[in-house]
């Protein structure tokens, strides 16, 4: 499920699943492309999840740090670790033919 501002989402039903049913182990391919570049790995999320993009990432899609909007959150990782974030940023990501407005 993507989402991205209001409740947008690609959905799947039962009607989707190959004649396996669940217990299918077929990969699903998704293409996601921003400012006209290829990003070759996404992670599927089920809501829980922070978005988050590093730097040098934000850096190679043409993304300045003057591109954040300020942010007072802290991250914890797996490590249990806090990291302050540099802030937020609204990237537009195409995903198949439908652009969703994705903040980091």
């Amino acid at each position: 499920m993507v989402t991205a501002g209001r409740a947008t989402c690609i959905v799947f039903s039962d009607d989707d699943l190959p004649p396996e049913g669940s217990d299918h182990t077929c990969p699903l391919y998704i293409s996601v492309g921003c400012l006209g570049r290829r990003v070759p790995y996404v992670i599927l999320d089920n809501g829980s999840a922070l978005n988050v993009c590093p730097l040098a990432t934000a850096i190679v899609l043409s993304y300045a740090p003057s591109d954040f909007s300020p942010s007072t959150q802290t991250v914890r990782a797996y490590d249990s670790t806090r990291r302050e974030v540099m802030g937020t940023l609204e990237i537009e990501l195409l995903i198949g033919s439908t652009t969703f407005v994705t903040v980091f």
